[in-house]
């Protein structure tokens, strides 16, 4: 796999990469960023852009920049403001909506076939 995804980089007919959410460093990302290293250092005209809110600049700087290799590491810096995040759970989702759930849908089920049966028993008494 690695081969085939540093080969295929290396083709003429790619001249950028980019990736998103780079701080979210699972193997997967540190892989592409070990090939993607390889492939800068034999394609000088290749450009790796990198995008993350919450990254650690220094690591991936540090990792990139390298002596006597023939490429720079550069940054660009969009100014923004977070936004607060809140977590919700299934539960809450499931309070919130008053959802009663699938058993209570067969008891309601379950309510209005009695209903029903009452109602013919009582068509039947008159």
């Amino acid at each position: 796999m690695y081969n085939s995804l540093v080969s295929l980089v290396r083709s003429v007919q790619y001249t950028h990469v980019m990736l998103d959410e780079v701080h979210e460093r699972d193997k997967y990302t540190e892989f592409v960023l070990i090939a993607l290293k390889r492939v800068l250092i034999n394609r000088p005209d290749f450009k790796v852009v990198l995008m993350s809110a919450t990254l650690q600049l220094s690591v991936l700087q540090n990792f990139f920049r390298r002596e006597n290799e023939s490429y720079s590491v550069g940054e660009i810096s969009i100014p923004g403001r977070m936004f607060p995040v809140e977590e919700y759970f299934l539960e809450d989702v499931l309070e919130v909506s008053d959802y009663n759930g699938f058993y209570s849908m067969v008891k309601e089920e379950e309510v209005s076939e009695a209903k029903r049966s009452e109602a013919k028993r009582s068509e039947r008494a008159l």
